[in-house]
C-alpha cells in the first residue's frame, strides 16, 4: 500500500468556497481530479475542474492542467478552458500531507495553530488533531493514576505473592490501553467529543485508583 498517496480530500478554502481532491501523492506533490466550488448563498457562482495538478516550488503556486472554469450569474454562464493555470490557493503541500505522524512532531503551540487553521478550512483532520492535543495533557495524568494503582497493589499482601499483583497490574494496563484506543476511534470516526476521548480513561481509572486506595491496608 502506498502510504504517500492520499484520496478523497475535501475542505473549505474560505467562507464561500470548497475544494475537493480525488488523489494526491505527497512525495511527488502531484494530484489528479481537483475541483473548486464557490457559492453565493445557496447558489453556485463558480466551478473549476482540472484533470491534474502539481506544486510549482519556483512560484510557490499550484499548477493546474486541463482546466475548465464555469462562471455562473443567474441564468447566464461563461465557460473558460485552459491547458494550464497557476493558482495561489491558501494551502501548501505540507497541508495536504495528512500524515498521522506529522502532528506528533509538532510542539504544542504549533499544534494549536494548526488546529485553528484546519478548523477554518473545515478539515476532517480536526477530530484527530484535538485528540492529540488533549492527550498531551491527559497522558501525564494517566501515568500518575496508574502509578498510584501500582503502589496500592504492591502494598497489599495476598495469597499467591507478587505474581498476583503483577497479573492484576497487567490486566489493568491492558484495559486502560484498550479503552484509550476505543475512545480515539469513536472520536475520529464518530461523534464522540475529542476531550472526552482523551480524558474518559483517566476519569474511570481515577475511580479505580480511589477504590484500591480505600481498600488498602492502613
Amino acid at each position: 500500500k502506498n502510504t504517500s498517496y492520499k484520496q478523497n480530500m475535501y475542505f473549505k478554502l474560505d467562507e464561500n468556497s470548497w475544494l475537493g481532491i480525488k488523489g494526491y501523492d505527497t512525495v511527488s506533490r502531484t494530484g489528479n481530479n481537483i475541483f473548486v466550488q464557490r457559492y453565493n448563498g445557496n447558489a453556485l457562482e463558480y466551478n473549476l475542474r482540472a484533470i491534474s495538478f502539481t506544486w510549482d516550488s519556483a512560484q510557490s503556486k499550484w499548477k493546474l492542467n486541463n482546466v475548465q472554469e464555469r462562471f455562473v450569474n443567474g441564468v447566464n454562464e461563461r465557460v473558460e478552458i485552459a491547458s494550464s493555470k497557476w493558482m495561489n490557493y491558501n494551502f501548501t503541500p505540507l497541508d495536504l500531507r495528512r500524515d498521522d505522524y506529522l502532528k506528533d512532531q509538532m510542539t504544542t503551540p504549533m499544534l494549536n495553530d494548526f488546529i485553528r487553521k484546519e478548523r477554518g478550512r473545515g478539515s476532517e483532520m480536526v477530530g484527530a488533531l484535538l485528540v492529540e492535543r488533549y492527550n498531551r495533557d491527559a497522558i501525564p495524568v494517566s501515568v500518575f493514576i496508574l502509578t498510584i494503582i501500582g503502589a496500592v497493589l504492591a502494598s497489599r499482601k495476598v495469597r499467591g505473592g507478587s505474581g498476583i499483583h503483577l497479573a492484576i497490574g497487567v490486566v489493568i494496563s491492558v484495559l486502560y490501553v484498550l479503552l484509550s484506543r476505543l475512545s480515539v476511534v469513536f472520536a475520529t470516526k464518530g461523534s464522540f467529543p475529542p476531550f472526552l476521548a482523551s480524558w474518559t480513561p483517566n476519569i474511570l481509572f481515577a475511580f479505580v485508583a480511589y477504590y484500591f486506595y480505600r481498600k488498602a491496608p492502613k
